[in-house]
């Protein structure tokens, strides 16, 4: 992404208020999944992409399909230590909440114990009341990170798109 473009980005993150974070969050995650691809270890990403993922497939699907589809990611790890590491003790509890071995081998059938849809239905319901909540946090991940990001930016030439 060009210097310019990255810093209409950041300060349109900065300005806009939760309520226009569908606005610009496609181009945030792509910008994440690109340092992911070239810094694997880049943590305050991954909980991003983390966080978008949970939010949006709960929106969508339901959020058991978001604990499903990435049972055993290190990001789930991530986002619980980030969230606590930042104070956001109940939304790290929260998110622990539905993570169950879905990846087990005994669930090949996709007989999932009903209590663990429960949870999430349960999460899903927090999600929803807590929508500017979670994008609040994702606007502070962008935020307390962006010398990072143009740092990384200005090192890969014509790496984001």
């Amino acid at each position: 992404m060009d210097k310019e473009k990255l810093e209409k980005l950041l300060e349109t993150v900065e300005k806009s208020p939760e309520n226009e974070y569908y606005s610009y969050d496609t181009d945030v995650f792509r910008l994440f999944e690109d340092i992911l691809r070239i810094s694997p270890d880049c943590t305050f990403a991954r909980v991003y992409i983390t966080l978008d993922n949970w939010l949006g497939i709960s929106m969508r699907d339901g959020v058991w399909t978001f604990y499903e589809y990435f049972a055993g990611n290190r990001g789930l790890k991530d986002t619980v230590e980030y969230l606590n590491h930042i104070g956001e003790n109940q939304m790290a509890a929260v998110f622990a909440y539905g993570i169950h071995p879905y990846d087990d081998k005994q669930f090949d059938n996709i007989h999932y114990p009903l209590e663990w849809i429960d949870d999430s239905d349960e999460i899903d319901d927090w999600i929803s009341a807590n929508e500017n909540k979670i994008i609040s946090i994702q606007k502070n991940i962008i935020l307390s990170n962006k010398e990072i990001i143009k740092s990384i930016n200005s090192k890969t030439k014509n790496f984001f798109k």
